[in-house]
């Protein structure tokens, strides 16, 4: 019998138990199957569409690389299926995100710098850039987000 007065600590926030661990690998497999239900939605929805070689516009491209979202019972790794639009570009592509993980570190600063940059513009005291007003609109519309001076 050997004695120790060493004890393993936990991380601040995180469970070491086994119910944790068996509620945390449930909810990964759920949100699996959740956004395997969201990709195979979307491309049932444009399954008639198809290249001038009559390919499926549309198709599987993979998984974005494995990253961990903050959930009720902590920290859970999830992977994001690609979906990969053969025939559009810029504004015509068809894209796919999920509406059930939430968005990427990058998307979340891409829309909080695009609504800064909105609010300055339209905000009456600060008027940083000049946005061109199109021809068939009588307000200002930001090129960035697409929204109307009230």
């Amino acid at each position: 019998m050997t004695d120790t007065n060493v004890f393993q600590l936990c991380q601040p926030g995180t469970f070491a138990d086994p119910l944790t661990e068996v509620l945390r690998s449930g909810a990964r497999a759920l949100l699996a199957q959740a956004v395997e239900a969201e990709v195979s939605g979307l491309l049932s929805c444009h399954a008639d569409k198809l290249t001038d070689d009559g390919r499926q516009r549309l198709v599987r491209h993979g998984h974005l690389p494995e990253r961990e979202i903050m959930t009720g019972i902590g920290r859970v790794a999830v992977r994001c299926p690609r979906v990969r639009d053969r025939v559009g570009e810029g504004c015509e592509r068809i894209r796919f995100s999920s509406a059930i993980l939430p968005p990427t570190r990058a998307a979340r600063r891409r829309r909080a710098l695009t609504r800064n940059a909105c609010q300055s513009y339209f905000d009456p005291g600060i008027q940083p850039v000049k946005i061109t007003v199109p021809v068939y609109s009588h307000r200002p519309v930001c090129v960035l987000c697409y929204h109307g001076a009230a």
